[in-house]
This record gives C-alpha cells, structure tokens and sequence, in this order.
C-alpha cells in the first residue's frame, strides 16, 4: 500500500508540475465546496459518534459544510464502494474501521480496499479489555488461562466473527496455547446478555462498551492490552503487567478514493487532526474509552499494511474463508 500511494502521489505531482500549478496551489483551490463524510454502518456506532464529534469545528477549519450521511449494509461494502467509487477530488470521504478495509477477508466480491482508498488521517484508536463471565471463578488473566487449559472444551470465546477483534482474540489465544470453542454473535447486544449467563466466558471488547458489564458484575476486566492502563479502568492492569506481552487496539480513520491528490490529502490530515487535537475532544474521546495520537498519511499507511499482515495471518491460522 505504500508503494501504491507514493507512485499515485508522484504521478499527481509530475502532471501539476506540468501544468504549472505547485502543491501550494492545489491545496489554496481546495475546498471550494461540501465536503461529504460516509460512515459505512448504521447511526450511534463508533465510526458515526467519531465522524459526527469532528463535523462541527473541521466545517469551521475548512471553511465549508461537513456533511456525514450513514449508508450502511452488506458490511459495510454500500458506503465503501460509494466512496471508492467517488471522484479522487477530496469531497467525498470514508470513516471506516481497519476490520472494514479488509473485508475481502471474509465477504467474497468484496474489493481490497486498500487498492482503492488512500488513508487520509487517524480519527481515533479503541481501548480494549479481556473480559471474561463472572460465572467462573478466574479473576485474573493468568488464572483465566490456567483455567480453560485446566477444562478443555468446556470454555466458549464470543467470536465476533469476521472483526479485527476476533482475529486479534484468535493469535493471542494460539499464542498462550489456549483453545476455546467459538460461539458466534452478532455484535456486543447479544454478547453481554451471553457472558452474563455463563453460555459465553470470554471476549475482547473495546473498554467504552464493556464498562457498564464491568460495573455491574456481570462481566471481569482480566487485562487491557495496551502499553499503559486505561483512565476508564484505572485498576486493571495491562497485559505486560499480567505478564503477556500482547498489544491490541483498533482503529478508526479517515480515507479517500485513491488518487487523490497529495496536497489534498496533506490539507486534510492536518485539518482532521486540528479538529480532533483539542482539549474539549480529546478529553470527549478519553471519556468514550477512544485514544488519539497524531500520524501523517505516510504513517497511518505503514501501520494499515502491516497491520493487515497480521490479519491475513490469523484468517489463515482460523482457517477462515470469506463467504
């Protein structure tokens, strides 16, 4: 992929070289119009509380209405193939989660997005927790488990199937040599009620969906797979500190048709990020249980291809077949 956008930005820029018109120059006629946000699922997930928490003050950055209209349905594929579809012009674009950009791996006729959309700006990264049901008796990871290789077959994962989450579940599991039987969901409405009851006992959730299970019993924060612990859950430790050495996290960003111009796709970032990087938001982030960090295009493109190494090898360990 970045080989991808380094030939597609050099191109861009020989022809305006060509023409005359410099990088600074594209980037003062742009944007002349609305500027449209597609969020690919359905209103009140985390794509669409992220591109709605930035509409207000990136429209008052660059000067023009930001509009973001949900097009959900067949995984997310309606709104990315509208997008993908779109003039590279810089008015129409994509919030999309990484699992989304890679549902090739698990839907056939879905298109390697990463051949047709070009990372843009990071909106944001999820915090995760392994939880697990309080109807057993592990509190800690570790115990956790000692536990399940203790009774063989008789732990279930809740396999939110065909997610980042899942496959980063998966290669943490077949890393420690633990194995549990997947029962599939259909998303964390029907995976909290099941860890709950005990049908279900294990499951990473991103921490701003779990923390009300959490207070309220139903469910154990073992771990948080990240390098420093969670605001939101102050007392659990991270996986290093329950001697794991296993980082997870999710992310969310912004992308673009590919060939998109680079001055563009520049102007963005930096106006995506000034509108995200400010108190008021950031704090709004920590509180929904989301983190921020700044990455250029370049950046964000590196972790997307290597991140997606990392999937296509789970899917391979799960022997996962896209249907």
């Amino acid at each position: 992929m970045n080989g991808l956008i380094r030939n597609g930005l050099s191109r861009l820029l020989i022809a305006a070289s060509a023409l005359g018109l410099s990088p600074a120059v594209l980037a003062q006629q742009y944007p002349a119009k609305n500027v449209l946000i597609v969020v690919p699922t359905a209103p009140g997930g985390p794509l669409d509380v992220l591109s709605r928490l930035i509409q207000p003050r990136l429209s008052s950055l660059i000067g023009q209405t930001v509009i973001v209209d949900n097009k959900p349905g067949a995984a997310t594929y309606i709104g990315n193939d509208f997008v993908a579809k779109s003039a590279p012009d810089g008015y129409t674009l994509l919030a999309q989660g990484f699992s989304g950009l890679h549902s090739h791996l698990f839907v056939k006729g879905h298109a390697v997005l990463s051949k047709e959309l070009v990372p843009v700006a990071l909106l944001a990264e999820s915090e995760n927790v392994f939880i697990s049901s309080a109807t057993i008796p592990p509190r800690t990871l570790k115990e956790f488990f000692d536990y399940a290789k203790g009774n063989p077959g008789k732990l279930n994962l809740a396999a939110f199937l065909n997610t980042q989450i899942y496959l980063q579940t998966i290669t943490f599991l077949q890393q420690n040599g633990v194995t549990l039987v997947d029962i599939p969901y259909n998303g964390s409405a029907s995976i909290y009620p099941a860890l709950a009851r005990g049908d279900a006992h294990f499951y990473m959730a991103t921490i701003g969906g779990a923390k009300a299970a959490i207070e309220a019993g139903q469910v154990r924060a073992l771990a948080v797979p990240s390098p420093r612990r969670s605001l939101l859950l102050p007392n659990v430790p991270t996986n290093r500190e329950a001697g794991f050495d296993f980082d997870a996290s999710g992310i969310f960003a912004i992308v673009a048709p590919a060939r998109t111009s680079a001055p563009v796709v520049r102007y963005l970032n930096e106006k995506i990020q000034a509108a995200i990087d400010v108190p008021e938001t950031r704090d709004r982030l920590e509180k929904l249980g989301y983190t921020y960090r700044t990455a250029t295009p370049e950046a964000l493109a590196a972790q997307l291809a290597s991140d997606a190494v990392m999937m296509e090898r789970a899917a391979r360990a799960a022997k996962i077949q896209p249907e």
